[in-house]
């Protein structure tokens, strides 16, 4: 997850487009928050 962020991070992405992205690709429980 950690990778996939700095990839978004380096294609200038936003936070909001980063999480679509992420949540398209690992589905929305593989982004729960952190405890």
């Amino acid at each position: 997850l950690r990778t996939a962020l700095i990839f978004c991070y380096h294609l200038k992405k936003t936070a909001a487009e980063s999480h679509r992205m992420l949540v398209e690709a690992y589905g929305e429980h593989a982004l729960g928050k952190s405890q």
